[in-house]
């Protein structure tokens, strides 16, 4: 899980674009939106704690241009609040919609919790070995 955690981050990935600054997830989702293509939310952190929302768009360039109109720019993954990446299709499987925003399916947003390392990660290997 936590390979799988590394490999799946958006930190490091072509593509991806960084923001910083605080926005309504519906703000995220309706940049998503405005590109009239697939998307989808995963990765984020747990409520109350740290750490960058991931959004994945099959437009990722756009969807980084709408919501740059919100947030500010960065070039370091580190400060990303926000980090928009291109998609693929498998990415969409299972995804469902919460109100306005669609999120990846369950299983998939899991290994995003091992990226952290330190107690989320110890916490987040303790529920999936529950599955």
């Amino acid at each position: 899980m936590q390979a799988a955690g590394v490999g799946s981050t958006l930190r490091a990935r072509r593509g991806a674009h960084y923001f910083k600054g605080k926005v309504p997830m519906l703000r995220v989702a309706s940049a998503s939106y405005a590109t009239n293509l697939d998307w989808a939310i995963s990765g984020g952190p747990p409520p109350g704690a740290p750490g960058p929302t991931l959004l994945w768009s099959g437009d990722a360039d756009l969807a980084a241009r709408f919501l740059g109109e919100a947030m500010s720019i960065t070039s370091d993954p580190r400060e990303a609040d926000v980090i928009v990446g291109p998609s693929h299709p498998g990415i969409y499987v299972d995804s469902w919609m919460d109100k306005l925003v669609r999120d990846v399916a369950p299983i998939q947003m899991r290994p995003g919790r091992f990226r952290p390392g330190g107690a989320l990660a110890r916490a987040a290997m303790v529920e999936a070995r529950s599955w």
